[in-house]
């Protein structure tokens, strides 16, 4: 039950970030609301939890909207052994823990996306890509993560997500 509620999160989000974001950008920046959610639940719940999630949405990832088989799963479950390796040594409920993590993840992500990508010899020029990352995608990205943080954290402390048991 614990794995499906946050699969679905997860689902529901690939489709609301492959559809309506894509139509709707905030000051020219769209908000990585995926990405968001995998950091945070590489944060909040068990490496083995958000792993298993993070190769299960980023395979469908790949298949809707990837540019390559398994760039967005390699990506995705990399970020969650680094974040979860990283907020084992910090306060997981800290904000500035939250927007340290944020900020590591998006530069983890995009470079291991890029880097997948030269391998693929399918990556644009390294100037172009970086347009895309300014204050205003930082801000965007914050604020969404905020929104985020603030509900999976109420939903990790309901009971049903309090049980250490992989069920």
């Amino acid at each position: 039950m614990k794995y499906t509620i946050l699969f679905l999160i997860l689902l529901v989000e690939l489709i609301f970030s492959s559809t309506v974001l894509q139509v709707f950008s905030f000051f020219g920046s769209t908000p990585e609301v995926l990405l968001i959610t995998v950091m945070l639940y590489s944060m909040i719940f068990q490496k083995k939890e958000a792993i298993i999630l993070a190769f299960a949405i980023g395979i469908l990832a790949d298949i809707l909207y990837g540019p390559w088989l398994g760039v967005n799963t390699i990506a995705l479950g990399l970020i969650v052994c680094i974040i979860s390796w990283m907020s084992a040594h910090f306060s997981q409920h800290s904000i500035l823990t939250s927007i340290l993590s944020l900020i590591v993840t998006v530069i983890l992500y995009y470079g291991i996306v890029y880097i997948l990508l030269l391998l693929f010899q399918d990556a644009m020029p390294l100037m172009i890509y970086l347009r895309r990352f300014n204050l205003q995608y930082l801000i965007i990205n914050l604020v969404f993560m905020f929104v985020l943080r603030y509900f999976i954290l109420k939903l990790s402390q309901h009971p049903a997500f309090t049980s250490d048991v992989l069920v």
